[in-house]
């Protein structure tokens, strides 16, 4: 079983969200959910800020964790790891 990936990609750029489907001009980040199939790979998405905090954590506490900035904190302190 692979980990879930979320960590942050590019820093101020234009994209588009593959969730929302919006063109946004900011953070960029990386989104793939913890595989429990074998055979299946899930694909990585491309997510702004509100809908990586969505996905990862649901709705529950997400502002909370947004105003700490856990993803970006997690991204800095897992960026040597691979």
């Amino acid at each position: 079983m692979k980990k879930l990936i979320r960590r942050l990609v590019h820093t101020k750029t234009k994209f588009l969200c593959e969730r929302c489907g919006k063109t946004i001009n900011g953070n960029q980040y990386e989104y793939r959910p913890v595989q429990y199939i074998d055979d299946y790979i899930p694909e990585t998405q491309r997510l702004c800020r509100n809908c990586i905090y969505t996905e990862s954590f649901g709705s529950k506490g997400i502002n909370l964790r947004k105003k700490n900035n856990q993803i970006e904190e997690e991204t800095i302190l897992f960026k040597d790891v691979r």
